[in-house]
């Protein structure tokens, strides 16, 4: 039995042309949340103090994953 139920990736299978196009910081209430949006290295950690993460596994050949990040 696997331990996965993942499918593999398929870029073809993506059917967008262009990423969305909405701009979110008109309803950005605190002032803290849009400048971290704005400009994300304002409320970065430094890299020792990010949380050790596991690595992810990609379910896709290079050429696929390749494909869909040109997407």
């Amino acid at each position: 039995m696997p331990l996965s139920v993942a499918k593999p990736v398929i870029a073809d299978r993506i059917k967008w042309e262009h990423s969305p196009a909405f701009n979110p910081i008109p309803f950005f209430d605190d002032a803290i949340v849009r400048e971290a949006f704005v400009n994300p290295s304002k409320v970065r950690l430094p890299p020792e103090a990010w949380p050790h993460q596991l690595k992810g596994k990609v379910f896709c050949s290079k050429k696929e994953l390749l494909a869909l990040a040109s997407k």
